[in-house]
C-alpha cells in the first residue's frame, strides 16, 4: 500500500492504531475524506484499514470525521474481541483494504470536479 500512494503515512499496528492517527491528524487540521469503515464485508475485523485524509486551506476541526473515527474505535474494538482472521484471508483482506482505498480516491475526485 505504502508504495502505490507516495503521501502514505504507515501505522504499526491494525485499525484501532491507523485511527487513532487519523484523529490526531484531525487534531491538526485535517478533513476525513470518505468513512473509516466503508465497505460491507466484515471490515469491522479486517487487520488491515487505510483512511484518506485531506488538509484544507483553512484549518477548522472536523467533528463528524472524530465522531466517525471514534465510532469506528469502539466498533472494531468490540468485533476484535469476538473474532480472529484466519492467516489464509490476509492477502485477500489487503486486497480488498487497496480496492476500496482506490475506489474512494476515484469517488473523492470526481465530486471535487462536478459542475
Amino acid at each position: 500500500m505504502i508504495e502505490r500512494f507516495k503521501e502514505s503515512i504507515p501505522v504499526e499496528g491494525g485499525p484501532v492504531e491507523v485511527f487513532k492517527e487519523a484523529l490526531l491528524l484531525l487534531e491538526n487540521g485535517a478533513v476525513l475524506s470518505g468513512h473509516p469503515l466503508s465497505g460491507s464485508i466484515r471490515l469491522t475485523v479486517n487487520p488491515y484499514r487505510s483512511i484518506v485524509v485531506e488538509t484544507p486551506e483553512e484549518a477548522t476541526l472536523d467533528r463528524n470525521g472524530v465522531a466517525a473515527l471514534l465510532d469506528a474505535i469502539d466498533r472494531v474494538e468490540r468485533a476484535s474481541r469476538e473474532r480472529t482472521v484466519p492467516r489464509e484471508c490476509l492477502e485477500d483482506y489487503a486486497f480488498i483494504d487497496l480496492d476500496l482505498l482506490k475506489a474512494g480516491i476515484t469517488d473523492n475526485r470526481e465530486k471535487k470536479f462536478e459542475p
